[in-house]
């Protein structure tokens, strides 16, 4: 799983100079457009002629078609235990920083007073540690207790947040803190995932996964918004930097405390 996901931390290693390549040519319209073109020149080839599911490859008489399993356990019932609730906090509160920090990543390094170039340039190395993060996450939830993981990980945006606020203008700083951020880019989801598999049926890890995604997809576009209101009124990111630091530790302290994974073999309620 860590080596499939590190493709997006070479990705997010690449866009901010492509993107700002274009813009500064181009112009912020056609950045669109040379973003689009990538999906449509390179991702839709790959997925219509590489990846196949296995009802894909039943459709095609690849494979012998066998009876789809059946959920063990009312999702209803799973969704209101608190391993469930206790990964939906976190998963919340961790996207709700994680997210808008590298979205918003370039126009808060300006604010602090650092050049778009310097921004962009800083910005494009959340790709090398998001890279190296998922690598080792993965590696790392093979071997030791996932939630110890978790609680690490999702810790370090607080050092992201501290060092942006008390050391503007710096590109050190910035840099450090931006590669501390890239560790935990992507982790949110990628940690939610395994520990759905540990805590719930396998039956049932589509539909509660799909709802703690849909937490983290909920919390990462509205972050920004967030974000960029309190900029607006402020004309300041600290006071949303400063907001965002206790939310880190308290996203830890969940996936900390969420108890022994069950044994899979009874019923995980």
């Amino acid at each position: 799983m860590g080596v499939t996901l590190s493709g997006t931390g070479i990705s997010s290693l690449l866009l901010p100079l492509y993107t700002y390549f274009l813009i500064e040519n181009y112009g912020w319209r056609l950045a669109f457009v040379g973003l689009g073109a990538l999906i449509l020149l390179v991702i839709v080839p790959i997925l219509y002629l590489f990846l196949f599911s296995v009802r894909d490859r039943q459709r095609r008489g690849l494979l012998v078609p066998t009876a789809p399993a059946r959920p063990s356990t009312d999702w209803r019932r799973l969704v209101f235990t608190r391993p469930f609730l206790q990964m939906a906090l976190a998963a919340l509160a961790t996207a709700l920083v994680v997210p808008p920090l590298v979205i918003s990543a370039a126009p808060v390094l300006v604010s602090g007073g650092l050049s778009r170039a310097d921004a962009a340039g800083i910005v494009s190395l959340i790709g090398i540690t998001s890279t190296a993060g998922r690598l080792a996450i993965g590696w790392t939830l093979d071997r030791i207790d996932g939630r110890a993981v978790a609680g690490f990980v999702v810790f370090l945006p607080t050092i992201t947040c501290a060092l942006l606020i008390w050391a503007t203008g710096s590109v050190m700083a910035a840099t450090v803190a931006l590669l501390v951020l890239g560790l935990a880019l992507g982790a949110e989801a990628d940690l939610v995932a395994y520990l759905t598999s540990r805590y719930f049926p396998l039956a049932n890890f589509g539909l509660l996964f799909g709802l703690l995604t849909g937490i983290l997809a909920l919390a990462g576009s509205g972050g920004p918004l967030l974000l960029s209101a309190v900029y607006d009124s402020t004309h300041s990111y600290v006071p949303a930097l400063i907001a965002a630091i206790p939310l880190c530790p308290i996203a830890a302290l969940l996936f900390v405390t969420l108890g022994p994974y069950p044994d899979q073999g009874t019923d995980a309620a």
